[in-house]
């Protein structure tokens, strides 16, 4: 632990990251919530950072949370172990009605998928919606502009706007303390998902949302800073030079037209107000997340004084103050430098700096915000957003965003699963300035292989696993090197305590409830969204109990978050019921546990086996006399396809189909109608951005829904789409009957 000289005025701060792996994250995690709500700790936690499996426990923590607090404001240690009671519940019985299979078992859905924009991912989300929030959103007393807005064909839906805290009725904008001491922290929950346009961390909250490089917005910034500048920016120059007139003297308008004229390439005369010459400097080309830290910092040195936050001069004014230092620095040392000895020699001109950085970054972002980014903030659901941060590939399309990013700036937003640029969700508790971090891990470890592989598609799938967990073990050694740092009392910026475990982490010194598990067999069953027997489930959550226990006890024993000792001794058992050391059965079963499909089949169940038996038998039963080539085949499809275009139109489909056409020209037509759908449409649009921003962004947003909705075109081939769904949930269904329900039966704990 770094000691009170080490850590300067910077006050605790606790963050949990609840990492990615489907389901068994989720159980793994719930033994981690049960421990830490024994510990009477889990009321300290201040960001909820979570990932994948990880982001579907811990929204539906929080939604339980919220009830309470919204009730009784301060909780007691009885209370978070009644939540996580209710948790446990929820999520083993959706858990348990295999919504993987669910996916695929209602046609009706499977249509919607096969004929709009509606994705795989996003039907998921509505099964979240369904099994797994319905009943803490149906306990929740919702303000009425919530519950106007709540669907009533989607129980659990709620906007993830409305996933903030208002303890006993009070309104705290959602992330902020209620109050001290001894009591219950708000968590502010960060979903993480994957953005495929930058390649960086997409974050959803209830207070902000977005990406470090192409723009991350805060609620309640939208009306009051973005949306005025976003007007501006956007007006004619006439009309822009008028309003500017009428109000000479305000920086806004100096710094906008600035904007404008840098936009437009031109050489920008320097906004009145920042009278320093050095300015602006790197600023309007930095990378947005850097210029954020920025921001923050000189926010609270600009406005946080006026609301009588900070006291310029106190401990906490010089803590900001070297923060925001530190941000430009990482932007760039030797301008840093520059403007450090510039406002040594003028004082005044520190206040100058902080106002130009705070102007710049609120211009830059609502040039990149959508005009409706309010609207598609309050409409989206947080369902969604746990369905965006659990889309792991390739078994989920990238989950797209038709919204937040102005369309010429982003006209099409697509996200995957959170895993793909941090696993583990601790990049986010660093952004957010955690400086006590508990993080679980139930990543996949790359596994060793007797010999290797050759071919192109196992170099493909084993590269990938390679350098996650090269990235992977390079984040955990940046998390272990600020801890050093700060326990030397070196760095005010490093941790002053971490507890990070994975699944197959070797026990730590010291006492701890035995449970007889394997960890090594534990950390290799699947990362899926199925159906866990009794079994599975006992053991993940036990022993993600036991790790958590040990290391947290082990790491945080000191901590300013122990309240009675008494509590901080070893568990007697573990939370549920399991043969300790598990039995011949039970190992088994776990041991069967890594495989995704089949595994009643490998358990030798008779029923699953019948199944499968009386299916092949069928099967080559009725094929036995079938004969078909490849060339009558092709000659079908053709036929069918002509007959399609001349039922759908008869004038013009039959001279459509038997008029000659010169293949040239038809080649001519079809390249230069592609060239300009694919290619051209954006080239126009590019051409524009600079220029006329309004005319490119609703050129941009015709295209963006234009091609959004040609996955409709597949209505042309009649009935076709019905009888494939129809025979996806025929399938489905065979498959939850007779290979998942035998397998939850013979799971159960004897």
């Amino acid at each position: 632990m770094a000691t009170s000289a080490g850590r300067g005025v910077r006050p605790e701060k606790l963050g949990l990251a609840l990492s990615g792996g489907g389901f068994r994250a989720s159980l793994f995690h719930l033994g981690v919530l049960r421990r830490m709500a024994e510990l009477d700790i889990l009321r300290d936690v201040e960001v909820l950072s979570t990932v994948s499996g990880g982001s579907i426990v811990g929204a539906l923590y929080v939604l339980f949370l919220k009830k309470q607090i919204d009730t009784r404001g301060n909780l007691t240690r009885t209370h978070y172990l009644d939540i996580v009671d209710q948790v446990q519940t929820t999520m083993i019985k959706g858990i348990q009605l295999n919504l993987r299979l669910r996916l695929f078992m209602n046609p009706l859905g499977l249509l919607r998928v096969l004929l709009t924009e509606h994705t795989l991912g996003r039907r998921m989300s509505r099964l979240y919606e369904r099994y797994l929030y319905g009943e803490p959103v149906r306990l929740l007393d919702l303000d009425p502009t919530c519950a106007r807005r709540t669907k009533w064909w989607r129980p659990g839906y709620i906007p993830l706007r409305d996933v903030w805290f208002a303890p006993e009725g009070h309104d705290v904008k959602g992330i902020y303390k209620y109050n001290t001491g001894n009591s219950s922290k708000l968590p502010n929950l960060v979903l993480n998902a994957t953005s495929l346009n930058s390649g960086q961390s997409f974050r959803f909250s209830a207070a902000e949302i977005g990406d470090s490089r192409l723009g991350l917005f805060r609620w309640d910034e939208i009306e009051t800073e973005l949306n005025p500048r976003k007007r501006l920016l956007e007006l004619p120059d006439s009309t822009f030079d008028k309003e500017a007139s009428a109000s000479p003297n305000s920086p806004l308008y100096d710094y906008a037209r600035w904007w404008r004229e840098l936009r437009l390439g031109t050489k920008p005369r320097r906004p009145a107000p920042c009278r320093l010459s050095v300015l602006p400097g790197p600023f309007p080309g930095a990378e947005l997340g850097a210029l954020r830290r920025a921001k923050i910092a000189a926010w609270y040195l600009l406005r946080g004084i006026t609301q009588e936050m900070l006291v310029r001069g106190s401990h906490e004014y010089a803590a900001w103050l070297e923060r925001f230092w530190n941000a430009v620095r990482r932007i760039d040392s030797p301008f840093a430098d520059t403007l450090l000895d510039a406002t040594r020699r003028e004082p005044n001109d520190l206040d100058v700096l902080l106002e130009c950085v705070l102007q710049i970054y609120y211009l830059r972002s609502a040039q990149a915000m959508s005009p409706r980014l309010r609207m598609d903030y309050q409409d989206l659901a947080l369902s969604e957003a746990v369905g965006a941060s659990a889309c792991f590939p390739p078994m989920f399309p990238p989950f797209v965003v038709l919204g937040v990013y102005d369309d010429a700036h982003v006209s099409r937003l697509a996200l995957t699963d959170g895993g793909a640029f941090d696993n583990v969700g601790t990049a986010t508790l660093l952004e957010e300035d955690c400086n006590y971090i508990i993080a679980s891990d139930t990543g996949a470890l790359l596994e060793v292989e007797e010999r290797a592989a050759g071919g192109r598609i196992s170099l493909a799938a084993r590269v990938p696993g390679i350098l996650m967990e090269r990235i992977g073990n390079l984040q955990n050694e940046e998390l272990e090197y600020k801890n050093a740092l700060a326990a030397l009392g070196t760095s005010g910026d490093g941790l002053y305590g971490l507890a990070y475990f994975h699944i197959e982490s070797p026990a730590v010194a010291g006492s701890g409830c035995t449970t007889g598990l394997d960890r090594k067999v534990l950390g290799r069953i699947r990362t899926d969204m199925d159906a866990f027997g009794d079994v599975e489930i006992a053991a993940l959550v036990n022993h993600g109990y036991d790790v958590a226990d040990r290391h947290i006890r082990a790491k945080f024993g000191n901590s300013p978050f122990v309240r009675s000792r008494s509590l901080w001794t070893a568990p007697a058992s573990p939370p549920m019921t399991l043969p300790a050391p598990p039995g011949a059965r039970e190992q088994r079963i776990l041991r069967v546990g890594h495989a995704r499909f089949f595994r009643a089949l490998k358990l030798g169940i008779l029923t699953s086996w019948l199944f499968v038996a009386t299916l092949v038998v069928g099967v080559g039963y009725a094929a036995r006399d079938s004969q078909l080539s490849i060339s009558e085949l092709a000659t079908a499809v053709a036929d069918q396809v002509t007959d399609w275009i001349e039922y759908l139109v008869p004038v013009v489909g039959a001279r459509l189909i038997h008029t000659p056409v010169p293949i040239l020209w038809a080649i001519v037509v079809v390249g230069t109608t592609a060239w300009i759908a694919i290619w051209g449409w954006d080239s126009l649009i590019d051409h524009l951005r600079g220029t006329y921003p309004v005319i490119a962004r609703r050129l941009a947003f015709a295209a963006k829904w234009t091609r959004s909705y040609v996955v409709n075109l597949v209505w042309l081939v009649g009935l076709v789409p019905v009888w494939i769904a129809l025979a996806i949930a025929a399938t489905a269904w065979a498959a939850y009957v007779f290979l998942n329900l035998p397998f939850l039966r013979n799971t159960k704990i004897r």
